[in-house]
């Protein structure tokens, strides 16, 4: 009796060890589906400022309206970070944007560019630099530029995202060529230049980039996290006739060259930390069913 209580309370526990592992699963790949709802374009530093152009005078012209819906920002990394307060430094990656922080990061406090003396900053370094207490209101120094902490996140680690500021900026010169907020980017770092945009309802991520690709009038190539994350992209291998043979063989081989392009392209850490929760959103999936699998078998 005793050992086929113990053989039942093994089974038990190794059931509720697998409902575990499905269930963190779960949330590591809702989280990496947290993003798709925008689409991300790869762009180079002159398009770059071109786009910065065009939403510099949205705003000069009074129309906020024209320059919503897409954030236009460039992750530098290795940036020396320090509290105000204490000296305390870290070395992280800064993203500064355009719009609103809710684009890079869909859950969270929302930062938008309007705000041009606040930042966001993950848990982690948060603490390292500041500590437990008193987080959200400390001042950060980034460049000699003063940052006051609006809100932090969970993940990515080791990052923080602030605004571009508008004020006394000449886009377009020599001397803020690949730069945003008056910091100095080397022109060959065009790996490190995205826009994000929200991404239509009634249209898939290829249609929605092509269409304000053209309507913006910039060129770049998409960022197709999608293509792993999620399965909505199967909506773009159909052709216009199911007898169409040359569409589905152009969409295989364009479908082939997003895949390339996103394992060849340089990663921000927003986008390692989609493809990380990906990852470990699928192994712990398999575990999980893997064990109720075996645990079955031993039924």
């Amino acid at each position: 009796m005793k050992k086929r209580m113990g053989k039942r309370a093994k089974k038990f526990f190794f059931i509720c060890l697998a409902v575990c592992f499905i269930l963190l699963g779960n949330l590591h790949l809702r989280q990496a589906q947290a993003s798709q709802g925008q689409v991300t374009i790869l762009i180079d530093a002159d398009m770059a400022q071109a786009a910065l152009k065009r939403y510099q005078a949205a705003w000069d012209c009074g129309d906020p309206a024209q320059a919503a819906g897409y954030s236009i920002w460039c992750e530098q990394k290795n940036k020396a970070v320090f509290d105000k307060n204490s000296g305390r430094q870290r070395s992280v990656s800064v993203i500064s944007f355009t719009g609103s922080s809710q684009l890079l990061l869909p859950y969270g406090v929302v930062l938008h560019d309007s705000d041009e003396k606040g930042c966001l900053l993950d848990k982690r370094t948060a603490k390292e630099l500041i500590g437990d207490d008193h987080v959200i209101g400390a001042v950060l120094l980034i460049d000699g530029r003063e940052c006051t902490i609006r809100g932090v996140f969970d993940s990515p680690r080791n990052l923080v995202l602030l605004p571009y500021t508008r004020e006394g900026q000449e886009w377009g010169t020599e001397e803020q060529e690949g730069s945003l907020h008056g910091q100095t980017q080397e022109k060959g770092d065009a790996d490190c230049w995205r826009i994000t945009i929200q991404r239509e309802i009634a249209r898939t991520c290829r249609q929605t980039a092509e269409r304000w690709m053209q309507t913006a009038g910039v060129t770049g190539r998409m960022v197709r996290l999608d293509l792993l994350t999620g399965v909505s992209w199967v909506r773009e291998m159909l052709p216009g006739k199911f007898s169409d043979f040359d569409q589905i063989i152009n969409n295989a081989v364009t479908k082939r060259d997003e895949i390339l392009m996103l394992m060849q392209a340089e990663k921000t850490c927003l986008e390692m930390q989609c493809l990380s929760d990906w990852l470990e959103g699928v192994l712990f999936c398999f575990a999980g069913w893997l064990l109720l699998y075996i645990q079955g078998g031993k039924a």
